[in-house]
């Protein structure tokens, strides 16, 4: 398809064939992540993403050629960090963006802090150390609510947490005529970046269904330098495949490993070791599992948490037909 970003307020007739999609900023940022189905594989969707193309629409005619470079296996520095440095990368980006209404009351604490469009930042000595304080403080109480409140437990019994459909708003936290901006912090941008539009209607099956696991079935938070198992059923209810992910704990990024493993899917049944029932046995941790090597997620002993990917999850999933065992560490 053809798409057409347009920034908020900009008056236009899309040309035929167009599709129109409101930019919420003057930078779009287009992020794609390359899911095999079938007899596809990693190296089709990146040849694939390789064809698109991005150009001011004046250039429709004659579109210019795109510049493809990749980074792997480079390892970019592309997180926030919970310091002054995040206050400063703050600045760059409010000087960057336009204003958008819905942020006027953020904007205007942030203008208290020296932090405003069209003014440098500098703050003095007392006020880099008070600020660099407090972005620690606001990590800290961030991550204490991505692990107790924010989530709600998929099944009763289980510890797999789930998203709090409700009025995110797909995300956005801002609707009827407030915005949830805790709600934006601790439920949504402190541990993840995008999100599918639909989670989880009920009368229409998504794409992919996500699970979360903080904490094993002991209720103890999952610890780098433990080791634990997953039993994946060979009953899985997914019309495609599933994954799960390993993400450290402090950054809700990959772990960056020799083995160069953040995960296990069941693309990868055919190495691992499957149970005579035909579930998968995964390991994860900081040693590996004699003679279980392809069935182990390695953490490198950094803390973590797990995401569970169901792709073409299927009704059995969310009528509660079938459940997930919990992660058990292995003692």
């Amino acid at each position: 398809g053809k798409y057409l970003f347009l920034p908020p307020g900009y008056k236009t007739t899309a040309p035929k064939g167009y599709i129109v999609v409101p930019s919420a900023t003057v930078f779009t940022h287009i992020a794609l992540r390359p899911i095999p189905i079938g007899e596809g594989t990693t190296e089709d969707a990146v040849a694939y993403s390789q064809t698109l193309k991005t150009y001011p629409l004046a250039q429709a005619a004659h579109p210019p050629a795109n510049r493809d470079v990749d980074a792997y296996p480079k390892v970019w520095k592309q997180l926030p960090t919970y310091d002054l440095d995040f206050m400063r990368l703050l600045a760059e980006v409010v000087n960057a963006e336009p204003a958008h209404p819905k942020d006027a009351a953020m904007l205007g604490m942030l203008a208290t802090l020296g932090i405003e469009k069209g003014k440098p930042f500098s703050p003095n000595e007392t006020q880099a150390r008070l600020l660099t304080a407090a972005v620690g403080k606001a990590a800290e109480y961030m991550q204490y609510e991505m692990l107790n409140n924010v989530f709600v437990p998929f099944w009763p019994d289980r510890k797999w947490m789930m998203v709090t459909l409700g009025k995110n708003f797909d995300f956005s936290y801002y609707g009827d005529g407030r915005l949830d901006y805790n709600g934006r912090a601790t439920g949504f941008a402190y541990w993840a970046t995008f999100a599918p539009k639909r989670l989880g209607d009920p009368g229409k099956l998504p794409a992919s269904y996500y699970l979360k696991a903080f904490r094993d079935r002991s209720a103890n938070l999952l610890k780098g330098t433990g080791l634990y198992r997953l039993n994946v059923p060979a009953s899985t209810p997914v019309k495609d495949f599933w994954s799960v992910v390993v993400y450290e704990l402090s950054t809700s990024a990959f772990i960056h490993t020799a083995e160069n493993r953040v995960g296990l899917s069941s693309y990868d049944k055919t190495k691992m070791t499957v149970n005579e029932d035909g579930s998968v046995d995964i390991y994860i941790g900081q040693k590996k599992t004699e003679g279980k090597e392809n069935n182990w997620i390695p953490t490198n002993g950094k803390d973590f948490w797990l995401m569970m990917r169901f792709y073409g999850p299927q009704q059995t999933l969310f009528e509660k037909k079938w459940e997930m065992p919990d992660v058990e560490e292995v003692k």
